[in-house]
């Protein structure tokens, strides 16, 4: 029984809490600033929303007492953080602040990491073959540093799982489960048999996630192997027991053991909620809707809907807030990232739309002339309804029907307001004055002195129509 199509890929966790806890697990030759990052990594295992509060505070002190190290693991726990939340707009910030100071003081895995932290804000974004162009800038910068220590060995894991991550958000799985495996056998140099296991314990959870999407045997057999090596110090809400909790419930809904599924994936959501994570929040709240339909608990799958719908607009709204500052950024100063980044926004759209009843098709396009499908009343009369509820998830739907309308608009005025952005996708519709007002609520008079702004903020010249002019656009 399915009643959602994957729509959503499976995050996979990164190693980065490993190689600080080994690197920093020792107290002895320890500056007080270098115990605080430790303690702020530990922390950071047990609530992100926490450990980050720190983050910033002690930033400040590592370029005070000039410890390029602390400040580099800091800014890298950032990116973790916004990756963690999936949040592309902070990710976006939170990289490009990582990558300049890596670049800086030369470091070689910290180089390479924010190369990681960009692939995913690419693919986050769709761009997923850039995203594959970054991670072989990471390996190259390895590569080119020839370092051997324990350190590159980690950051060399993490670039074959992001690879894993971005070909299953390609939907090949397939490539991806073979990433993860190469990750796992990219360990013959470490020595320590506990060290080996511990980092295992976390590449087998994100194996078993990624076989759940192609193999639920593989999947079951992989998550209780990750299982078994799960470290007797680490808690019962470690952020891997939250993917394997996940992964547990799906391999229940396969066998159609509702219960048992449901007591997984909610257990998943405890540990989520725990430690502030939102990773893989889309994928558990479609998992706990369709258990929920199966037990015939239907009020309780519309509450998980709603919480569905909110999380999906949270995270459109980062993405369309990061195309908003990457486009206001001059071209001359545009690092790759805030070239690249946002790109791929439109694609995301996509996510939202099964909430929605309604789906926008696009068609060929000429300057000038949208041929849209033959039912194009019904979907126009389904985003009127989206602006009569004030429903903020109009804006995303309105952007994948006209994908170029806000980054055309954007250079001409880079600096419009999110609400003045909005009353011209209303002029974009042809609406008339006085619908607008109705819509909107507004007196007549309210509108035609908006228009008379947007005009006058666009550069529209006075003789031309100004339905005539955004229909252009």
């Amino acid at each position: 029984m399915t009643f959602f199509s994957k729509s959503v890929s499976v995050f996979v966790y990164f190693l980065f809490l490993f190689t600080n806890v080994f690197t920093l697990s020792a107290s002895n030759g320890k500056t007080p600033l270098q115990q605080k990052v430790s303690e702020n990594g530990r922390l950071f295992k047990e609530n992100i929303n926490s450990a980050f509060l720190q983050i910033d505070i002690l930033l400040k002190e590592a370029v005070l007492e000039r410890d390029s190290l602390s400040e580099l693991k800091l800014l890298e726990r950032r990116c973790l953080y916004f990756y963690n939340k999936e949040d592309v707009n902070g990710l976006v910030i939170a990289c490009e602040a990582f990558q300049k100071k890596a670049s800086e003081y030369n470091n070689a895995n910290s180089v390479a990491m924010s190369y990681v932290y960009l692939a995913e804000t690419l693919s986050m974004n769709g761009l997923h073959d850039r995203a594959i162009a970054e991670l072989d800038k990471a390996l190259a910068a390895l590569e080119k540093s020839n370092t051997k220590d324990v350190k590159s060995i980690y950051t060399k894991a993490n670039v074959l799982i992001s690879q894993g991550n971005i070909y299953n958000d390609k939907g090949n799985p397939k490539k991806a489960a073979e990433r993860l495996l190469k990750a796992i056998n990219n360990y013959d140099r470490l020595s320590d048999p506990e060290e080996i296991k511990q980092v295992n314990y976390l590449n087998y959870a994100n194996l078993a996630s990624i076989y759940a999407e192609i193999d639920i045997d593989s999947a079951a057999y992989y998550v209780q192997k990750s299982i078994s090596l799960k470290p007797e110090s680490y808690p019962d809400t470690d952020g891997m027991m939250g993917l394997n909790n996940l992964v547990l419930g799906k391999v229940y809904l396969h066998k159609h053991d509702y219960n048992s599924a449901l007591r997984y994936f909610l257990g998943a959501e405890n540990i989520s909620d725990k430690r502030g994570e939102m990773l893989n929040a889309a994928d558990l709240y479609k998992c706990i809707i369709e258990t929920y339909i199966a037990l015939g608990e239907k009020t309780k799958a519309e509450s998980y809907r709603q919480k569905l719908k909110e999380h999906e607009l949270n995270t459109l709204k980062s993405k369309y807030d990061s195309l908003h500052k990457v486009l206001k950024v001059p071209e001359a100063k545009k690092s790759f990232l805030t070239k690249y980044a946002g790109w791929g926004v439109a694609i995301v759209a996509l996510l939202v739309l099964s909430v929605y009843l309604v789906l926008f098709y696009l068609k060929g396009k000429k300057p000038g002339k949208e041929q849209i499908l033959p039912d194009v009343e019904e979907k126009y009369e389904s985003l009127i309804d989206l602006i009569k509820k004030d429903d903020p998830a109009y804006f995303f739907l309105f952007e994948e029907l006209y994908p170029d309308f806000k980054p055309k608009i954007l250079s001409i005025e880079p600096n419009i307001s999110r609400a003045e952005m909005e009353f011209c996708t209303l002029l974009k519709l042809n609406l008339s004055t006085k619908k607008i007002a109705q819509l909107k609520f507004l007196e007549v008079r309210t509108v035609q002195n908006k228009k008379y702004k947007i005009r006058k903020k666009l550069n529209i010249p006075q003789e031309e129509d100004i339905y005539n002019w955004f229909a252009a656009v």
